[in-house]
């Protein structure tokens, strides 16, 4: 090789420099592990209490509208007028 087809010192900084902007780029991309866990925990929380307000919803079902049948047909069955 010659001297000629050598790269010169100014192109090699500007080959590194926009390799390190590259890996300065894609870094913003990627999630450091607190904040992983962190958005995991509040996906965890958020799920939990998604979960209660359902199981909450059929306890105020079952309240308000199957137990007062069941004691309306229990009353029937042993002959009680309501």
């Amino acid at each position: 090789m010659s001297p000629i087809d050598e790269p010169t010192l100014g192109e090699l900084l500007r080959d590194v420099q926009s390799d390190v902007r590259a890996i300065r780029d894609a870094q913003t991309s990627y999630l450091t592990k607190e904040i992983y866990d962190a958005k995991q925990e509040a996906l965890v929380r958020r799920v939990a209490a998604l979960e209660e307000s359902r199981q909450t919803w059929v306890r105020l079902v079952v309240s308000a509208f199957v137990l007062p049948v069941l004691v309306l047909l229990a009353a029937f069955a042993l002959g009680l007028k309501p």
